[in-house]
């Protein structure tokens, strides 16, 4: 034991590897193509009169995912490569470069959360404050030395896992999701009426789940819990963008069609 805690107190410096990005970028690109490229391909597997609402569809599902990706992808890739975890006896620091964009208190923190992954390493540690914020880590090298080095820092803290139930890392995960998504879409053109009144309808659907989204990313600025403060004009950026396409696709179809 004593063994393990020398090597904590020496190894102080935890750098995000570039693998964990890598895999969320392809990630995110793997199920922004697959998704739509289903819709519009199985487009012509539809009637005639439901062929171009699908492609519609499909253009909006790829703008969607296109600006949503154009305004989280770089910050990720920006943040992540110059991240760099600091572990001091009452402080956690998140660096980018030489400057701290975050500081957690330890002695504040309640409960510790550690995921895995379904094949074994450590997916990401959530901090939990006695105030219910949240401070999520992922992505560092010698994780399970992190992870040794907060449950001895954080003594009263709760401590608990969890194991993700299927292997989302999977080369082939992302794109059976997006084609399972672009599935669902057909699905519902083809049950669905070819009358522009059931155009209007599905457009005003994808408008209000887009709308959901921005609301969501607004409340519970998902990135800043992920990537500390500096994330959060990120958040607000993202949300309005998100909000601006849906009043975009809803007045385009509403006035079109």
């Amino acid at each position: 034991m004593q063994v393990r805690y020398d090597s904590i107190m020496k190894q102080k410096h935890f750098n995000v590897c570039s693998t964990e990005i890598n895999r969320r970028v392809g990630a995110y690109i793997s199920l922004a193509m697959s998704w739509p490229a289903v819709v519009a391909g199985g487009s012509m597997l539809l009637p005639a009169a439901k062929q171009m609402p699908a492609l519609l569809l499909s253009a909006c599902i790829l703008a969607i995912m296109s600006v949503i990706g154009a305004l989280t992808l770089p910050f990720l890739r920006r943040s992540h490569l110059h991240t760099v975890y600091e572990l001091g006896p009452k402080t956690l620091k998140r660096l980018v470069g030489a400057d701290a964009k975050e500081t957690i208190d330890l002695g504040k923190i309640k409960k510790i959360h550690v995921k895995y992954v379904s094949y074994g390493p450590i997916r990401e540690i959530s901090l939990v404050e006695s105030n219910g914020r949240r401070h999520n880590l992922d992505g560092a090298e010698q994780f399970e030395l992190l992870r040794d080095g907060l449950i001895q820092a954080c003594p009263n803290a709760q401590v608990s896992t969890s194991r993700e139930p299927i292997n989302y890392d999977h080369v082939l995960f992302y794109p059976t999701l997006g084609a399972i998504g672009g599935a669902i879409c057909l699905l519902i053109l083809a049950l669905g009426s070819s009358s522009a009144q059931f155009n209007r309808a599905v457009a005003l659907v994808v408008s209000i789940l887009v709308l959901s989204v921005s609301v969501h990313i607004a409340k519970t600025s998902p990135l800043s819990q992920q990537y500390g403060p500096a994330a959060k004009k990120s958040d607000w950026i993202l949300a309005v963008s998100l909000a601006i396409t849906a009043v975009i696709v809803g007045v385009f179809v509403m006035v079109t069609l």
